[in-house]
């Protein structure tokens, strides 16, 4: 059932993040919100502080998870006393590709909306089908490439590390010959960004986290192309490269000194 203008005028949107500098999930939603200058309130959460455990957060998303979406109307966003977490939501939602679906269907009449998610139900299956490949193929070798090199998992031999590169390597050729169309700048053969780019081009970045690996050249210019077309995402990412950078190098030292550590004592 659509919402009528009216209703949503009543509604206070806010949108739940953590640092666009290292979360993918976070930063697709951030940026297509932004870049359609979509009428939210963000509201940025701290991982380290441990926000997302709060009490009153818990109770809008028991899975503690980001982005977090939650609406809740006028009245209760203007009453007095506690928090916007603390306030009875009249709707919260989460997962990042299920927020980006339902942000489209919230602003129906946003042009950047119609561009990104269009009615047409071919080309819209076809974007739920790259957003589904992203989610169940892509981002999962990409995580399992650069993991370990950025201290989300223990430390594998360079064996493994080139194994698992390889692979995310041949898939990411795979992904340019089936998505990547010669003569159109976006996945799916589209001329402008959709939900599906917003969602793919962010998990890219931790691909840097091997020092000297490039993406398939045909995968760079693909991201060169969505920056030019979405502007808010630039300092996103700059952020983003800079954060897998000292991940990356915090990683490496540590584990230096914990080799170096263990032979001294081993000696």
């Amino acid at each position: 059932q659509r919402m009528s203008k009216a209703a949503r005028r009543c509604l206070e949107t806010v949108l739940y993040y953590h640092s666009t500098d290292i979360s993918p999930t976070c930063t697709m939603v951030v940026a297509f919100a932004r870049h359609a200058k979509l009428p939210l309130v963000f509201k940025e959460m701290s991982y380290e502080k441990g926000d997302r455990f709060a009490k009153g957060f818990l109770k809008l998303n028991p899975y503690h998870c980001l982005p977090t979406l939650v609406e809740s109307t006028a009245s209760e966003v203007s009453g007095a006393g506690g928090s916007r977490e603390d306030q009875k939501a009249e709707f919260s939602l989460w997962e990042s590709q299920a927020v980006l679906r339902y942000l489209c269907a919230r602003f129906p009449e946003n042009e950047a909306v119609q561009k990104a998610y269009p009615t047409d139900i071919r080309a819209r299956a076809k974007i739920d089908q790259m957003l589904d490949y992203r989610h169940c193929t892509l981002y999962p070798l990409v995580c399992k490439a650069t993991n370990s090199l950025l201290g989300y998992l223990d430390a594998i031999s360079e064996e493994e590390l080139r194994s698992r590169y390889k692979t995310m390597d041949e898939e990411l050729h795979r992904f340019a010959a089936t998505y990547l169309d010669s003569k159109a700048d976006f996945a799916g053969g589209m001329d402008t960004p959709t939900l599906a780019d917003y969602s793919i081009v962010p998990g890219l970045a931790f691909t840097t986290a091997r020092k000297g690996y490039q993406l398939p050249a045909r995968v760079e210019r693909y991201v060169d192309a969505f920056l030019k077309a979405v502007p808010t995402y630039a300092p996103m990412r700059a952020g983003f490269l800079r954060k897998v950078a000292e991940l990356a190098k915090a990683t490496e030292d540590k584990r230096r000194l914990e080799r170096a550590s263990g032979s001294q004592y081993k000696s």
